[in-house]
């Protein structure tokens, strides 16, 4: 009995010290997370501390400086730590101290590390947050705001895309604001005592590079500069390759403010997107040659139907329609395609398209919008970029195969759109069909129209405060013309009265704001995915969205600004 006791002893001093020897091993990632992670944020702290701390910033109050850290391991939110001292060199100290303990404590390793010193804090009652939110489009109210105490301050990143603030009630969701502040760490303290922050911002990268940031919290950087645009291109142009799927379909795009992704799917963005990403190999991208193929062979094998004398349809499953836009930019791609790789592919079933935007044709001239699958009229008119479309794609397939009928229709389409005063819209496909019909169809009243879409239009594009991509088309499709005019000597009299400096303004100007619908990695950090963030763009009056059609016209826009024309 005393034999068996003591085995029975022995066993479960082993089996203590297997638990045990576990639970250490079990605590050890926590140990070297603790020594590994501060110790790089010190070397991050340090590189911005260089730049921040010898930025000249003045205390905003009385009780002196306060200084936020934003750590992200770039896969995740970024979380916020800050504190506050009589001196810059203070506030900055204590705030570190904050951020170590938050790494440490939540294991992040910190591969991207922002910090804001704050300038000025201004209080805020709830209605004059309503008031002044009012002013500005989902999105755009630029300012951090603090809680009873700078302790609880959101960046400016979180008020917009964290799901807290409200814009059309102008205020914030109490309840989606109090559960975010206990998720990061912070301690809600009801909405008394409202202040808005300014800050001056500085960033370091996983390379260890800091930058002081602009006051839209991204890198002081020249967008109009051509390495700038090459480099945006280069990553955007990546992003859209690598979101077409085995299948051939894209992935349709996330909400970035907090990360899911669209569940929708639209075939004339998919059309668009992939005929965007034939543009970019003409230009020079091969690696995207793999990913077109898969896109553009998706809409052949599952979008198209026919009628029964021949002329072809692209299907939009989910409304069960056929859409004229929805055939016009596939015939694009297709006609693309065949210029960018030949073969004779898709040359057929490209014509075949054709056809069918014939068919859509009205006898008082422009197109039906929407048929339904059955080929029965559903929607004359679903929206002024169908017409614009079609015109592109007719001139499209005539620079494929010299077919007079495409031509034919071409110019009747552009005559319509003239007679019923199509430049009021500021269309860009109309900017982009009448730069290509002047090609074949070289008519004063084609250019006329032309300037006409864009000068009307020009204040609005020069002052628009969203990212504005289709209107950078609209002014790029509008230089080229402008550009082959001049070297032509085409019609002279039509550009006295232009004023073409103006138009370069406002395309350096778009250019430059373009850049804040870019995924930089300083803002990415503050969205529900990064990754999916990184390195492309969004619509941030939309919630941050980025779809596919987002990057097809923030690419095709800097391709023309950066050539001049997307003739490859």
């Amino acid at each position: 009995m005393q034999r068996r006791r003591r085995t029975s002893i022995s066993l479960a001093l082993i089996i203590i010290g297997v638990i045990l020897i576990i639970i250490s091993l079990m605590g050890l990632p926590d140990q070297i997370a603790s020594a590994k992670y501060p110790g790089a944020l010190d070397r991050k702290a340090e590189s911005l501390a260089a730049l921040a701390l010898e930025s000249g910033v003045s205390a905003p109050t009385e009780d002196g400086f306060t200084v936020w850290f934003s750590v992200s391991n770039g896969r995740s939110r970024a979380r916020v730590a800050g504190g506050s001292g009589d001196t810059l060199e203070k506030a900055w100290d204590t705030a570190l101290s904050a951020a170590e303990k938050l790494v440490s404590s939540a294991l992040i390793e910190p591969v991207w590390v922002k910090a804001d010193v704050l300038t000025e804090a201004k209080p805020v009652t709830a209605a004059e947050l309503k008031e002044l939110s009012g002013e500005y489009k989902s999105g755009y109210l630029r300012r951090g705001v603090a809680f009873g105490s700078l302790d609880n301050a959101l960046m400016e990143a979180e008020v917009n895309f964290a799901g807290v603030f409200d814009y059309e009630a102008g205020a914030f969701n109490e309840a989606a604001l109090y559960a975010y502040l206990a998720e990061t760490g912070r301690q809600p303290s009801g909405l008394d005592g409202m202040e808005l922050l300014t800050c001056r911002s500085w960033f370091c990268g996983e390379d260890g590079m800091s930058y002081a940031l602009d006051d839209n919290g991204m890198r002081e950087m020249d967008a109009s500069l051509s390495e700038t645009a090459e480099a945006m291109l280069g990553t955007v142009s990546a992003k859209l390759g690598s979101m077409v799927q085995s299948d051939g379909s894209f992935i349709y795009g996330w909400q970035l403010s907090d990360g899911h992704e669209f569940t929708g799917y639209n075939v004339v963005r998919h059309c668009g997107a992939a005929w965007s990403m034939i543009k970019m190999y003409e230009r020079g991208n091969e690696s995207l040659a793999g990913a077109i193929k898969k896109a553009v062979g998706y809409v052949a094998k599952n979008c198209v139907t026919y009628r029964d004398d021949g002329a072809a349809f692209i299907v939009e499953e989910k409304s069960d329609e056929l859409k004229l836009g929805a055939g016009a930019l596939a015939a694009a791609m297709f006609t693309e395609y065949e210029k960018a790789f030949g073969g004779g592919q898709y040359t057929e079933l490209a014509e075949r398209l054709g056809d069918g935007m014939l068919a859509m044709r009205l006898p008082e001239g422009g197109f039906y919008h929407v048929w339904n699958t059955d080929f029965s009229e559903k929607e004359r008119d679903r929206t002024v970029y169908y017409d614009g479309e079609a015109t592109f794609a007719l001139t499209l397939l005539y620079g494929m195969d010299g077919d007079e009928k495409w031509l034919s229709a071409a110019k009747d389409a552009a005559d319509w759109l003239i007679s019923s005063g199509y430049e009021q819209y500021g269309d860009h496909w109309v900017s982009y069909a009448i730069n290509e019909l002047t090609k074949y169809a070289p008519e004063e009243k084609y250019f006329e129209f032309a300037l006409k879409n864009v000068s009307g239009n020009l204040e609005d594009a020069r002052t628009r405060v969203t990212a504005g991509f289709t209107d950078f088309e609209m002014l790029g499709a509008a230089r080229a013309l402008i550009s082959r005019m001049q070297s032509g000597n085409l019609f002279p009299e039509l550009l006295q009265g232009f004023d073409t400096a103006a138009l370069d303004d406002a395309a350096d100007l778009r250019a430059g704001y373009m850049e804040t619908a870019y995924g930089w990695p300083e803002y990415a950090m503050y969205f529900g995915d990064p990754q999916a963030a990184l390195g492309g763009v969004y619509a941030r009056e939309d919630g941050a969205r980025m779809r596919i059609d987002d990057l097809q016209h923030f690419a095709c826009g800097y391709m023309l600004y950066l050539d001049g024309d997307m003739e490859y």
